[in-house]
């Protein structure tokens, strides 16, 4: 907790053993979900084991993002399928992230609030990552702003290098790496300190913080270390 802020901190995926890694988190992001659709009754196993307040977060499947290009209609199946992946592990936030390759026109951006739309319908709670400079640059981010405030839908972005176009009571956000190095970053503590005066004025209630890097292990657990000093 941060004032009246509840920070919650994970990984993006298992980086240890999963008895090991609940011993020290309450969260994580299931990242398998992108590659592939897991049994159920897999993931029914991963919740019973886990303990009864530990969170899971889940990101959507490529087939909607990446090969389906977010048309809502070619996606049906697979937002059906990753709903009921879910409701398995008692999800309440789904990932959307778009590739670079997904451009910023108004139809892209009418294409990912529908799909946002249906994943709110089905009492999911989407947030939504678009990958890209171009996405921050001329009128993307008042467009997009628009359409994510209409449907109350967290931008998901890294801190240190962008602020989110829009955020409502949660914000979430993801820590891929910094610079050449990307995702084989390890993250200083003068860059958690940064990460949480980033987060500290944006009035939320609840802000997610995940690692997705090599050393996610180390540095969510460094980041937890800070919260609690």
């Amino acid at each position: 907790m941060m004032g009246r802020m509840e920070i919650k901190v994970g990984c993006c995926g298992f980086p240890v053993g999963k008895s090991r890694y609940y011993r020290n988190f309450r969260l994580v992001e299931v990242n398998t979900t992108f590659y592939k659709y897991p049994r159920l009754t897999l993931m029914e196993k991963w919740r019973r084991e886990a303990p009864e307040d530990f969170e899971f977060t889940v990101k959507a499947n490529r087939e909607i993002t990446h090969l389906n290009k977010m048309d809502p209609e070619k996606s049906t199946r697979a937002i059906d399928k990753v709903v009921e992946i879910c409701k398995k592990l008692r999800t309440r936030i789904v990932l959307l992230q778009t590739p670079a390759s997904y451009k910023p026109s108004l139809p892209n951006i009418e294409k990912v609030g529908k799909i946002l739309g249906i994943f709110i319908e089905k009492g999911i709670q989407p947030v939504y990552e678009s990958r890209g400079e171009d996405w921050y640059k001329n009128e993307a981010p008042r467009l997009l702003r628009m359409k994510l405030k209409e449907l109350d839908v967290p931008h998901v972005v890294d801190p240190l290098k962008y602020r989110p176009v829009y955020v409502g009571e949660v914000g979430y956000f993801r820590l891929h790496g910094l610079g050449k190095r990307m995702y084989r970053y390890d993250y200083s503590p003068e860059e958690h300190n940064e990460i949480l005066r980033a987060i500290k004025n944006m009035n939320l209630k609840t802000a997610y913080i995940l690692f997705n890097n090599i050393y996610m292990y180390s540095d969510a657990l460094e980041f937890l270390d800070i919260l609690q000093k």
